[in-house]
């Protein structure tokens, strides 16, 4: 015997006292089959034997043959009995369901024990009739009752819509002790026991509305949705109130943006715009602001720049000037103020930076060129001294070192009277035995030639000397 019988068995010992004339018939059936059994091929036989004979008796007695169809059968059966349990026991948990079959159910658990008979008969066919006509049942019962119940929440549903109050109670009523849990039946109860409240705020709403008063309308509607958080009238009719709001405060804040924007309180125009913005931020307005916004900003900032490399112009901080202008054209490139100025900054430093070099170092200047470099230098710095103090300093003083370069000093020639004396690059002295003369500071070159004698070259530095520079030159050596 399989489990799935052992489980039968337990169920009917349980139910002994309900099920007696089942029980009977299993223990005869049980009975049987063992007689069966046991009296093998004789019993077969000799029931074979009366049949033969035309004994009165038709019927033949039950017998169990382990086929692939009786055990198809069986199978089957066995699946529809578990089925057929579990839907009548579900049923058994849903009282409001249960409660609607009402005697149908009972009728409906009998027919379940017939099948069990049948089962337990090995009249398998038979106890899969009853199981699907039990089903089939059970399956109509299911589709009436979820049609009632949700028939009456759609005759409610459309009274409640056309404002019959009462109908819609009565039938919101019979849909939910058909199924107390229904739960579009649950929500419509919740709109009809508000429905009055409801109306009350929306005659507020009416007359709000002749007021004009939008912040009580809104007000208004949005009671009736925490109420009624279905209701499409006041939904929509809220949704164009707190458009009409939002409008009306982008208006105003607009008006207060343009308004500080003409005082000059950038920040406060900013504020007032950015509250337009959380409104409606494509607008046309508010880009239009803020392009302005940014244009005013850029101008202070720009006049402020131009304030700074004054300042620092009028105090001579050409540096400084340099480092503004530049700091300015990397956020304004085509600043044209920062532009000149940072041309002029550098010209100005770069000039003195040249003129201090040539006055930290005088002696350079004795080299004719680069003196000429330094007078040179000076007639370009002359043209920026009234702008710079500092370097109208520097220049004065490189030209007092330049006057001093340029200043002549004494030069003693001592020769044989023989050799011929020139400077290079400056001209002749001529044939002496001495010879005073004058040279500006400097390095000079001295050539003394005679016929018949090596010319000779000697290297002078004519510095400046309380005294005359002497210089001894004769061609001596023979060729």
């Amino acid at each position: 015997m399989s489990e799935f019988d052992n489980t039968i068995a337990r169920d009917k010992e349980k139910k002994r006292a309900q099920f007696k004339t089942v029980s009977i018939i299993i223990a005869v059936s049980i009975v049987l089959f063992t007689l069966l059994y046991i009296g093998g091929k004789a019993i077969f036989s000799g029931m074979a034997d009366d049949a033969g004979n035309g004994g009165a008796s038709n019927e033949r007695p039950t017998v169990a043959v382990d086929s692939e169809t009786n055990a198809a059968l069986r199978e089957q059966a066995q699946a529809a009995l578990s089925e057929t349990r579990q839907q009548l026991n579900a049923v058994n948990e849903q009282p409001a369901f249960k409660a609607y079959l009402d005697a149908q159910y009972t009728e409906l658990r009998e027919r379940l024990d017939e099948a069990l008979v049948a089962y337990t008969s090995t009249h398998y066919a038979e106890a899969l009739e009853h199981l699907n006509s039990i089903q089939q049942q059970l399956t109509r019962a299911q589709q009436g009752y979820q049609s009632a119940y949700q028939d009456a929440y759609t005759q409610a549903k459309q009274a409640f819509n056309a404002g019959d109050i009462d109908s819609a109670q009565q039938a919101n009523q019979r849909s939910l002790r058909l199924n107390p849990d229904y739960s579009p039946a649950l929500a419509l109860q919740n709109r009809i026991d508000v429905f009055d409240d409801v109306a009350d705020l929306m005659r507020q709403v009416q007359i709000a509305m002749v007021e004009n008063d939008l912040p009580k309308q809104q007000d208004a509607l949005q009671q009736v949705l925490l109420l009624d958080s279905e209701h499409e009238e006041a939904r929509e009719a809220l949704r164009d109130v707190e458009q009409q709001l939002n409008e009306q405060a982008y208006a105003t804040a607009i008006a207060r943006a343009i308004s500080f924007l003409d005082s000059g309180q950038l920040n406060q125009a900013e504020s007032a715009l950015n509250q337009a913005s959380q409104l409606f931020s494509n607008r046309s307005e508010v880009n239009n602001l803020r392009m302005r916004i940014q244009t005013e900003r850029t101008a202070l900032e720009l006049q402020a720049i131009e304030q700074q490399l004054a300042v620092f112009q009028a105090a001579d901080e050409w540096p400084t000037v340099v480092m503004v202008a530049n700091n300015a054209l990397q956020k304004h490139p085509s600043h044209e103020p920062s532009q000149r100025a940072l041309e002029l900054g550098q010209t100005i430093t770069q000039m003195q930076s040249a003129v201090n070099r040539y006055s930290s170092q005088p002696s350079r200047l004795s080299d004719l060129t680069v003196l000429q470099n330094a007078e040179q230098l000076l007639l370009s710095a002359r043209v920026f001294t009234s702008l710079s103090g500092k370097l109208a300093a520097a220049v004065a003083e490189l030209e007092n070192v330049i006057e001093v370069a340029n200043t002549p000093i004494d030069v003693l020639l001592i020769s044989d009277n023989q050799t011929f004396v020139r400077v290079l690059g400056v001209g002749n002295v001529g044939t002496h035995a001495e010879y005073q003369f004058q040279l500006k500071p400097g390095v000079y070159q001295f050539e003394g030639r005679r016929s018949g004698y090596r010319s000779k070259i000697v290297t002078v530095t004519v510095t400046q000397s309380e005294t005359p520079i002497e210089v001894r030159l004769a061609a001596d050596e023979r060729i």
